[in-house]
């Protein structure tokens, strides 16, 4: 399953030392980014978990760890400060699984599908303004 980076929330307060500015940079750039699997995911969390590992042997201050909270249609994955969790987090990378993939073709058909069945009285209306839109699908141009 498909699995896509909606966003990528990075907080002023903790992305001012260079401890936070790297494990920021690092992580903004997954921002809308679609991921190919449940593997990518895996390698994306495991490699966050690298990163704050490595800056927190490397540079001084405030100790981070990786939280991951996963739920049926997505999760989140946050930065923060090991002291309470309870800190402004340094950033935090939200993501959802993607149910579908539509093609322009199957969105028209989903639509009128959703049409015929809830609206019908609009039906015929609603597929000639599809099929005059769309010239390779029989309509006028």
């Amino acid at each position: 399953m498909r699995i896509f980076v909606e966003s990528v929330t990075t907080y002023f307060v903790t992305g001012k030392t260079r401890k936070g500015s790297a494990i920021q940079s690092a992580v903004k750039q997954f921002k809308h980014v679609l991921l190919f699997n449940e593997e990518a995911l895996t390698a994306l969390l495991v490699n966050i978990e690298r990163l704050v590992d490595t800056c927190n042997k490397k540079y001084r201050g405030s100790m981070y760890s990786v939280h991951h909270y996963k739920e049926k249609t997505g999760g989140r994955i946050s930065v923060r400060p090991k002291e309470t969790g309870t800190e402004t987090p340094v950033a935090t990378l939200e993501y959802a699984y993607v149910v579908d993939v539509y093609c322009d073709s199957d969105i028209k058909r989903t639509m009128a599908d959703m049409v015929r069945t809830f609206a019908p009285d609009i039906y015929d209306d609603f597929k000639v303004t599809i099929d005059v839109h769309n010239p390779q699908e029989g309509g006028e141009a």
